[in-house]
C-alpha cells in the first residue's frame, strides 16, 4: 500500500515507478515463460506513463491505527474517511464542527492562511494546537479573529457547534461534500484513498464490511468515479466474507463482490501481480 503511494505522489512516483518498471521487466512473462506475473513491461510502460501525466491526491491511512475507540461503531468508516479527508485539506481531524463550520468557511473566503498567521504572531502553531485553542478557553479568542477576517461569520451559533461537536454526518453529506471539493478541480483530477489492514479490523463485523461496501457505492454515484478506495487485507474478499457470515446466495453477498474490482494479491503459494484493466 505504501509503494503504491509512492507510485501516485507527485514528489517520487518518478524514482517508484521506475524501479517497479525494473521489477516487471526482470518477470515480463513474454521473456520468461516460467514467471507468474501477469502484467508484461509494455503494460506496465503505459500505465506509469499515464500516471507521471495524472492530477492524483493521496490519503493514505492504517484503519486501525486512527479509528476513534470511543466513536460510534455504527459509522466508524465514514467517521475515518471524514476526518482524514479533512486532515489531508488541513483541517482539523478531531472535531468535525470545527472544520466544516469554521476552518472550511475561513478556507472558502480565502482567509484561512491569514487566520493561521495571526495565531503564528500571537505564538501559536494553528496546526499543532488547533484543537486545544477551541475546547479549552480560546475559543472566543479564535472566534474573534475569524470575525475580523470574516465578518459575516455567525460567531454565537459556531461557539455552540464546536463545544458541542454533534454535527450531522452520512454517507450522503460526506459524498456531497466530496462532490463539492471535486467541482474545483479539473475533470482530469482524482482522489485515492488508500485504507490498510481492512481485514484485522473488521474480523467478524458484518455491519462494518457493509459500512465500507455503502461508502464505496455512494462514491461511485455521487463522484463520477473521480474518488477511488484501495483496501489491503491480509485476508482475501471471499474470505472477509466469509468470517462475516456472508454466503454466496445473500444480497450483500453480491454488492461487496461487485464493488471491489481486485479480489486478491494473492494464490496462496505463488505471488501474482494483478491490476485494474481501467484506470482511475
Amino acid at each position: 500500500m505504501k509503494y503504491l503511494g509512492y507510485c501516485l505522489h507527485p514528489d517520487c512516483h518518478d524514482a517508484a515507478l521506475e524501479r517497479l518498471e525494473k521489477a516487471i521487466e526482470d518477470s515480463d512473462p513474454l521473456e520468461h515463460p516460467e514467471s507468474k506475473s501477469e502484467v508484461s513491461i509494455s503494460e506496465m510502460r503505459n500505465v506509469a506513463l499515464w500516471l507521471k501525466s495524472a492530477d492524483i491526491d493521496t490519503i493514505l491511512f492504517n484503519i486501525g491505527t486512527v479509528h476513534n475507540v470511543r466513536g460510534n461503531e455504527k459509522q466508524v468508516f465514514l467517521d475515518v474517511f471524514w476526518s482524514e479527508f479533512n486532515a489531508f485539506r488541513g483541517y482539523n481531524k478531531f472535531n468535525l464542527a470545527l472544520a466544516q463550520h469554521f476552518e472550511k468557511v475561513l478556507d472558502d473566503k480565502g482567509q484561512f492562511d491569514a487566520f493561521k498567521q495571526r495565531i503564528k504572531d500571537d505564538g501559536f502553531d494553528w496546526n499543532v494546537d488547533a484543537a486545544d485553542l477551541a475546547i479549552n478557553n480560546e475559543l472566543d479568542y479564535i472566534l474573534e479573529i475569524g470575525k475580523e477576517l470574516v465578518p459575516t461569520l455567525s460567531i454565537d451559533i459556531i461557539r455552540d457547534r464546536i463545544a458541542k461537536d454533534d454535527t450531522h454526518v452520512s454517507v450522503e453529506t460526506f459524498c456531497n461534500e466530496l462532490k463539492s471539493y471535486l467541482d474545483k478541480k479539473s475533470d482530469k483530477y482524482r482522489l485515492i484513498f488508500l485504507v490498510d489492514e481492512v481485514s484485522q479490523f473488521i474480523d467478524d463485523r458484518k455491519g462494518l464490511l457493509l459500512q465500507l461496501q455503502e461508502i464505496v457505492t455512494r462514491l461511485h454515484e455521487t463522484c463520477e468515479d473521480k474518488v477511488w478506495v484501495t483496501a489491503t487485507a491480509q485476508q482475501d474478499l471471499q474470505e472477509i466474507l466469509q468470517s462475516c457470515r456472508i454466503n454466496s446466495t445473500s444480497e450483500d453477498y453480491g454488492k461487496i463482490m461487485g464493488r471491489f474490482e481486485v479480489k486478491s494479491f494473492s494464490d496462496r503459494d505463488e505471488t501474482r501481480i494483478h491490476y485494474p484493466k481501467t484506470y482511475p
